[in-house]
């Protein structure tokens, strides 16, 4: 596994799986490791494939570097539609 500013990769039993992180203007440079990490463990575990539980990773560390907040579910699903990263959040 490795979190990077571009992407994440995770190694898998089917091969490399690599999700690129949502592009943002960075206001902390420490912490989104963390929240990249409780992401990916919310994915996991509630059985996503790997490149959605990346991509919940990439989120919310994403969103945690731009913003210098920990996103609620809701927060964070309309942050990634503001966007235009997922469907409308309505």
């Amino acid at each position: 596994m490795k979190h990077g500013k571009q992407a994440a990769l995770a190694a898998t039993g089917e091969g490399v799986v690599r999700v690129e992180n949502p592009t943002v203007d960075a206001q902390r440079q420490v912490g989104g490791g963390d929240r990249f990490d409780g992401g990916l463990a919310v994915g996991l575990g509630a059985g996503w494939d790997w490149p959605v539980a990346l991509a919940c990773g990439n989120a919310c560390a994403s969103y945690y570097v731009a913003t210098s907040e920990t996103a609620s579910a809701a927060t964070l699903r309309t942050w990634l539609a503001d966007r235009g990263l997922v469907g409308n959040a309505d």
